[in-house]
């Protein structure tokens, strides 16, 4: 409420992202089915008080757009995942934001890998009506043998536009986010 009240008054330029990839467990726990089972069901709710408590605070966010997310800001693909209401808008004010980062520390990409990502957003697509953005995905840098500069670029080079192209296909709007680099700064 307090971060809705201080920019209620800036203009469409500012979108509200409801939180930042949530979860109840922490490692290699954190993405199982059982932490999204037990996630999902509050993020669904903490998404609809987002909602509720900007538009209430007025101005010009009764008709900004507002993100929501799912569990840890994957593609909502769970079954009682669902997107809130807007009350305030008769025409839809609400996008859907995901990440996805799959074998970002890769050198190279299999098909397998790459296919995973083209499914998420794919899924996406399918199960929402709304915009979407992908607000994060992206590699790091690597070392790899038998390149002209050493490192990975033309490995992630080809993996962004795959992602890109992905996005254009489902109509996801992309946004890399730089993972820095591996293990050897360059």
């Amino acid at each position: 409420r307090n971060i809705a009240e201080y920019f209620k008054d800036y203009d469409e330029h500012l979108i509200f992202e409801s939180m930042n990839e949530i979860t109840c467990m922490e490692g290699d726990d954190k993405n199982s089915a059982e932490a999204i089972d037990y996630d999902t069901p509050i993020i669904v709710n903490l998404n609809q008080i987002f909602v509720n408590v900007v538009r209430s605070t007025g101005s010009n966010n009764r008709h900004r757009w507002l993100a929501v997310v799912a569990h840890y800001a994957n593609s909502g693909n769970h079954k009682e995942f669902t997107l809130p209401t807007d009350s305030y808008n008769g025409d839809n004010r609400l996008m859907f934001a995901a990440h996805i980062y799959k074998a970002n520390t890769n050198v190279e990409w299999t098909y397998d890998e790459v296919y995973q990502v083209v499914n998420n957003l794919k899924i996406m697509a399918d199960k929402f009506d709304i915009p979407m953005f992908l607000g994060e995905y992206g590699n790091r840098t690597q070392k790899q043998g038998g390149t002209d500069t050493g490192y990975n670029d033309v490995a992630r080079a080809y993996f962004s536009e795959i992602v890109h192209r992905a996005c254009k296909t489902a109509g996801v709007v992309p946004v890399v986010w730089d993972q820095g680099h591996g293990e050897d700064p360059l």
